[in-house]
């Protein structure tokens, strides 16, 4: 998700409290290199890790590690890897649907710990050292392994003949036991999983699958909480925590495991520093101790703490991350607004812009290209930032009034109504008809001769490297003559300013351009691509080398490169009247946003929609959930439930035949792209469940019945309980302990206080 750089600061590791997760035996798949294997983590100084050597596959797991189930591939067989938590030890079975053999693989998993295994008739024991005193692990399979060694156990499979084990410190069950004992786990787990079934599928429990397979462990820290993706970690204990994608994860986590969610928040709020920044990334590099001290990321803090807290409350919880989430608000404006006019930039202490872009979230949008940097700031007040922050006051406002604190309520309002004021002053564009960012000063814009008196000589090549010369000519500014495909030009001038100080030039070329400035190459874009804009900078008197060239656009302030980020208005509620109709309606457009996969990052009409690269085309779980707060508070119920239907069909498209969570998606064919196993990819399908019903602003629980399929949610927690709900066209049913508490018809109901 992230792309490191620049300023990295060693990390003063932090561990931090944990109510319930304490010294003494761990077991879960902890270890990140190891998602289908065993981890037992003694007393954080010791481990004992027994590894099927599976890939990553989000199987059914319980949170109290009680019941787990994955699929593993092993020289052409299927096998079904089953196993569950008792006491200090585990029970394990393996099936298969061909005859193969399995190494079950022996080791210490984190750096500095040393556990030595031995062989043995019915399996091995392992030797380590926990706080100073000597702990016994023991392993034994039935029936007996093949062959032992002290790296690995071989037990052989055979369909319709299971292979057991069971593993720990301490008295093992009997083998005997297993199936009893498993079968017995799977049931109490299915009693109290959260889950869906109907036209849908179960969206919801592929919610819990991904979180609850995401939990890692590093014993640089000592702390157990949530990876947003092990294909990001850098080694056992370089697990990254990246600042928005973790407080998603934990809204996510919340579904099914409250307690590890809260863990995560921890995480992420244990690297705030003393200014109040959360920065982008923590818990990075192989010994996790890498940090970006030099940005933030988009503040979603207190937007998903609350929601956890409407499914779980905790006030015990919120107490104490409350303090850090204001803290975090306060930062923002006295490192983020750099003309001081009360609207926020993104920047870095770095300077370079490049990471400005990684603080948005958003590493390579095309939003913001034509800033630059002044002194830590982007030029440029952002929409995106500013939605988000005047989000982030509403929010903590609510946070505010559960802890009882009602000055600070009333001061988090006011800050809300005031920002979203600012917005409508400063950051409506009438002509374009929609919020934007806006850039502190316009900048002026000359036609491309405009200091180039003595045109351009021009070469021509009949290939595209610039190599077989077939004509020379004289022109008064660089344009593409030459006829077919295939070839490519090199026009040259000197450019003359006609006034002094910093000067930008843009290009826009399809497909290839290259741009010197005094021999300095300052845009390098030597590739197929539709009609894009690139720029560079220079000053004093310029001579130029060009392949292609065009200086230029438009002599204003505000940007008006449209993405997704402009409609975050909608998010805070900025928007009012003719405004929210207008924003309102470029949302729902479908010749904008509104296709059959959504919601994109860029427009379907942007020149480089088609390029689906990164943030630029592709839908993403976390800006579709942002987006979404903004289709709750304008779209009619009916649009509601047609948003939230095409992100689950979505999501379920790529998880159902391939279990796959995406760090984002095409959106021209709806496949997961970039990182396979994401955890914030199942925003997607939180948007359906919030779609159905949630917790509203104001506290109560809301049910929408302008439903267009027949579904069934069951144990959705709200505001502590558990709930069920059932669905078919034009109607929903909200029941608690069975019983129907609340019904909707064609629009959303509340629930009464």
């Amino acid at each position: 998700m992230k792309i490191y750089s620049v300023l990295l600061a060693t990390a003063t590791l932090v561990s931090f409290a944990r109510a319930a997760d304490k010294p003494g035996v761990r077991i879960g798949n902890f270890l990140v290199g190891a998602p289908c294997g065993i981890a037992f983590v003694v007393d954080d100084d010791a481990a004992f890790v027994v590894d099927t050597g599976g890939e990553y596959f989000a199987g059914t797991t319980a949170p109290d590690n009680s019941f787990q189930r994955y699929e593993l591939k092993r020289d052409g067989a299927t096998v079904q890897f089953e196993w569950g938590r008792v006491g200090d030890a585990v029970v394990a079975r393996l099936t298969t649907d061909k005859p193969v053999s399995l190494p079950l693989k022996l080791g210490s998993g984190w750096p500095g710990w040393t556990s030595a295994f031995a062989p043995t008739e019915d399996g091995a024991t392992g030797q380590a050292t926990a706080k100073g005193k000597a702990r016994t692990w023991r392993l034994q399979t039935g029936p007996r392994p093949t062959t032992a060694t002290p790296d690995a156990v071989t037990v052989a499979i055979a369909p319709g003949a299971p292979t057991r084990f069971v593993a720990g410190l301490g008295k093992l069950p009997a083998l005997g036991k297993v199936d009893g004992i498993l079968e017995a786990a799977q049931k109490r787990y299915a009693a109290r999983r959260p889950v869906a079934s109907g036209e849908w599928g179960d969206f919801v429990g592929a919610i819990a699958d991904n979180m609850n397979n995401s939990r890692t462990y590093s014993n640089t820290n000592h702390a157990l909480n949530h990876a947003v993706s092990r294909g990001w970690s850098n080694g056992p204990n370089g697990a990254p925590y990246f600042c928005w994608d973790s407080f998603f994860t934990a809204n996510l986590a919340c579904l099914d495991d409250p307690t590890m969610a809260r863990q995560t928040v921890r995480a992420m709020l244990s690297y705030q520093d003393d200014k109040g920044l959360v920065p982008n990334f923590a818990h990075v590099g192989k010994n996790g101790d890498e940090i970006s001290s030099d940005r933030s990321q988009p503040p979603v803090g207190a937007l998903c703490v609350w929601k956890m807290h409407q499914r779980w409350p905790d006030k015990g919880f919120l107490a104490e991350v409350y303090p850090k989430l204001v803290k975090w608000h306060r930062w923002w404006p006295t490192a983020r607004d750099g003309n001081k006019n009360g609207l926020l930039e993104w920047g870095s202490t770095t300077g370079v812009w490049q990471n400005a872009q990684y603080e948005t979230g958003w590493d390579d949008n095309l939003h913001f290209a034509g800033t630059r940097m002044v002194g830590t700031a982007m030029d440029a007040d952002a929409i995106d930032l500013n939605a988000l922050y005047s989000m982030d006051a509403e929010y903590l406002a609510s946070l505010a009034d559960a802890l009882g604190r009602k000055p600070d309520a009333a001061a988090f309002r006011a800050e809300h109504a005031e920002t979203n004021r600012r917005i409508n002053a400063l950051l409506w564009n009438e002509k374009l008809g929609m919020y934007c960012s806006r850039r502190w000063k316009p900048e002026k814009s000359s036609p491309a001769d405009a200091g180039f008196g003595e045109g351009f000589d021009a070469v021509y090549f009949s290939d595209d490297q610039l190599a077989r010369e077939v004509a020379r000519g004289h022109e008064k500014t660089p344009t593409a003559t030459r006829p077919g495909t295939h070839w490519s030009a090199r026009w040259t001038g000197t450019f003359t300013p006609t006034v002094s100080g910093f000067h930008r030039f843009r290009t826009v070329a399809d497909d290839g351009v290259r741009l010197f400035v005094d021999g300095k190459r300052v845009i390098n874009d030597w590739r197929i691509h539709p009609p894009t804009e690139r720029e560079g900078e220079g000053g004093a008197e310029l001579s130029l080398s060009v392949t292609s060239l065009q200086e230029g656009g438009p002599g204003e302030a505000f940007l008006t490169r449209v993405t997704l980020m402009n409609l975050f208005a909608l998010t805070c509620g900025a928007a009012e009247g003719e405004r929210a109709a207008r924003m309102t309606a470029v949302l729902t457009d479908p010749k904008k946003f509104w296709g059959t996969w959504v919601i994109p990052t860029l427009p379907y009409d942007d020149p480089n929609y088609r390029q689906q690269q990164y943030w630029r085309g592709n839908v993403w779980g976390p800006a579709s959930y942002l987006a979404w707060e903004g289709v709750q508070r304008y779209a009619t119920p009916a649009q509601q439930t047609e948003f939230a239907q095409k992100s689950v069909a979505l999501f379920m498209k790529n998880w159902t035949t391939e279990k796959l969570c995406g760090e984002n998606y095409d959106s021209t064919d709806g496949k997961q792209t970039s990182d396979a196993h994401y955890t914030w990819g199942a925003l997607l399908n939180l948007i359906g469940v919030e779609n159905i019903v949630d917790v509203g602003p104001d506290g109560r629980i809301r049910l929408n019945g302008a439903q267009t399929q027949t579904l069934a949610l069951s144990r959705i927690p709200l505001k502590g309980r558990l709930y069920d709900v059932r669905t078919r066209p034009g109607k929903a049913e909200l029941l608690l302990s069975g019983k129907v508490v609340l019904t909707a018809r064609n629009e959303t109901a509340l629930l009464p206080s």
